[in-house]
């Protein structure tokens, strides 16, 4: 036993015995070693001890705990932990580069005797189970699937009978197990919690946390887990970190969750190798997967991905229209493919040797101070935001209450000043008031469509709005423009939009008021008579003082009363009234004259 080992378990036998104020001896949290003989735990390894823990826990009140004192415990089934109890060994199992277990084990075996039936460990089943319980715990006590490479490790699952939370695994190691560890189903789809919602795999198993590990997989087994999470309600306030992962083909596999799950401070490496038979392109390993079952976020923080892994991650989740967004922060890919394939938002930020693709268009990526995101198609440029911090030496940055502000040695005291949320100021004494676009398309919006300037904007490339851009009048209105610089303005004495090209005085844009067809009557008009039509429906800003043009939509000389092989002409007149268009048709010969059918095409400008 070590020394920091002992100084552990003493201060945890210390507390089975506490005294009352008055000097009476009060038990504290009860204490079961298994190896007592009430319970007879051999900690041998090939004696099956499985009974002997079984009676512990069903001895073990709520907040109890089970003492496995150093030594390897056979188990031919699953250990289920089913109350609050907390199972506490000796050990953290392994050290890192070494396989060799120490401190206190459960082993998974099967035992074959000549003179009895042989006693299976079922295959595919946890060495350790903790079900529908809450407030439990496992510490410094490890398990050893090295006889039965298929089993799984620990599991830990609800069906709501009752619901299971706040639990802590901590200062273990799991050695050649298929997997590690398992939150919720075993299995690779997700349960279909809409037809059942209280059966495994749907209902809370969150808020535990996973802590101080190492999980030694199997290298032969190229198909092996270290963490797998499969519960429609699992991971929400949940923290796996601190942990060391080896030979296991996949490192954290997440194919269900709801969200806000953590995984932090891990290392990886020496995923396994294909055995020759199994061609290279069929084969992958990959620190991290996301299935699209996932519609929380996954949270990331300084994982470090090492050794021959295919990729650091594979997204294939979907957080969009969730509200969450997946945060990926200081982890360190080591150049390791990263692919989003999936509908995911993700907060990528200071990722080191980062060789990431998003190929999802309905993805997005904001990325900030590192290099290596790229898009592929169908993904657009659009999925991926890049936020780099730059060299410029000239101020500071200030955010604030959603307002940016940067300024340098030239801005007046007690600047910024007068900031609304949303707001972007800039001052650092040379270019005052300007904001440099570039060439490329530039977005800006605060949902009321209008962007506010002190001073005219610059336009260095074309600009394309798919809005309406509207001008505010200018009081004065400027006399002229810029040589090689054409300017526009709205002027405040003539309620007009006035252009000036190459510096020439700046003129009146001609604005249409409205425009449309009418047709005109049929009915005879007797000589110094006239027929007065007007428009259907109202023109909304015509005034009495506009100019009304006007024409035939098609040739009339042969209609009666226009053409010029007409008997007669008639004469038209166009006049506007508030909000509509008006003509008169008159005859100014002198007999009466009845008009064939033509329609006018008009338009009101100003």
């Amino acid at each position: 036993m070590t020394k920091s080992t002992a100084v552990e378990l003493l201060c945890i036998l210390s507390l089975s015995l506490i005294t009352t104020a008055n000097g009476a001896a009060m038990q504290a949290t009860p204490w079961i070693d298994v190896t007592d003989q009430k319970y007879g735990a051999t900690g041998q390894g090939t004696t099956d001890d499985l009974p002997a823990i079984n009676q512990a826990l069903r001895d073990c009140p709520s907040g109890g705990t089970v003492f496995f004192p150093a030594g390897t415990y056979a188990v031919t089934n699953t250990v289920v932990v089913n109350k609050p109890c907390h199972l506490v060994g000796q050990g953290a199992g392994i050290t890192e580069g070494s396989d060799t277990m120490t401190g206190s084990n459960l082993k998974a075996i099967s035992i074959f005797s000549p003179n009895a039936l042989p006693i299976k460990f079922p295959a595919g089943a946890p060495v350790i189970s903790f079900h529908d319980v809450t407030h439990a715990s496992l510490d410094g006590l490890s398990i050893d699937c090295s006889s039965i490479p298929a089993a799984i490790g620990l599991q830990y699952d609800s069906d709501n009978n009752p619901p299971s939370s706040f639990n802590s695994f901590r200062h273990f190691t799991v050695k050649k197990c298929h997997m590690a560890f398992v939150n919720g189903l075993i299995s690779s789809s997700p349960a279909d919690c809409n037809a059942n919602p209280n059966q495994s795999g749907c209902y809370q198993a969150d808020t535990f946390e996973l802590d101080d590990y190492i999980f030694l997989g199997n290298c032969a087994d190229t198909t092996g887990e270290a963490i797998h999470v499969n519960s429609a309600n699992a991971g929400q306030g949940s923290v796996i970190g601190r942990g060391n992962i080896q030979c296991y083909s996949v490192g954290h596999h997440i194919v269900s969750t709801n969200g806000l799950l953590w995984i932090q401070h891990n290392n990886g490496g020496s995923p396994p190798r294909p055995p020759i038979a199994q061609a290279i392109s069929t084969y992958f390993s990959a620190f991290f997967v996301i299935e699209p079952s996932v519609a929380g976020s996954v949270n990331l923080l300084d994982l470090e991905v090492e050794g021959a892994w295919t990729y650091a991650g594979l997204d294939h989740g979907c957080n969009a229209g969730t509200n969450s967004v997946s945060s990926w922060i200081g982890n360190a890919w080591n150049s390791r493919l990263i692919v989003v394939d999936g509908c995911d938002n993700v907060f990528s930020a200071s990722n080191q040797s980062n060789n990431s693709t998003v190929t999802n268009k309905e993805a997005h990526i904001t990325s900030i101070n590192e290099v290596g995101w790229q898009t592929s198609p169908p993904a657009t440029p659009g999925s991926l935001s890049k936020i780099t911090l730059g060299t410029a030496t000239f101020g500071d940055t200030i955010v604030s209450q959603n307002v940016v502000s940067a300024k340098g040695s030239g801005c007046p005291v007690g600047f910024p000043s007068t900031m609304l949320p949303g707001d972007l100021q800039t001052c650092e004494g040379q270019h005052a008031g300007q904001l440099f676009i570039g060439s490329d398309l530039a977005l800006l919006g605060n949902g009321d469509g209008i962007i506010d300037t002190g001073s005219p904007w610059r336009f260095n490339k074309p600009a394309q709005f798919s809005q309406p851009a509207q001008f505010t009048e200018v009081t004065p209105p400027l006399t002229g423009g810029s040589t090689a610089q054409d300017t526009c303005q709205g002027n405040a004495a003539t309620h007009t939009l006035q252009c000036s090209y190459n510096g020439a005085t700046f003129f009146s844009q001609t604005q249409t008021i409205g425009s449309g067809t009418i047709a005109l009557g049929t009915n005879t008009i007797l000589s110094s008579s006239c027929a007065l039509v007007s428009s259907p429906n109202p023109v909304p800003g015509v005034l009495s003082t506009d100019a009304i043009t006007w024409s035939f939509s098609t040739d009339p000389n042969s209609v009666p009363g226009y053409g010029a092989g007409s008997t007669g002409s008639l004469s038209i007149w166009a006049f506007p009234t508030a909000n509509n268009v008006n003509f008169r048709v008159c005859n100014l010969t002198s007999a009466a004259i009845i008009p064939g059918a033509v329609t006018l095409n008009w338009i009101v400008t100003r």
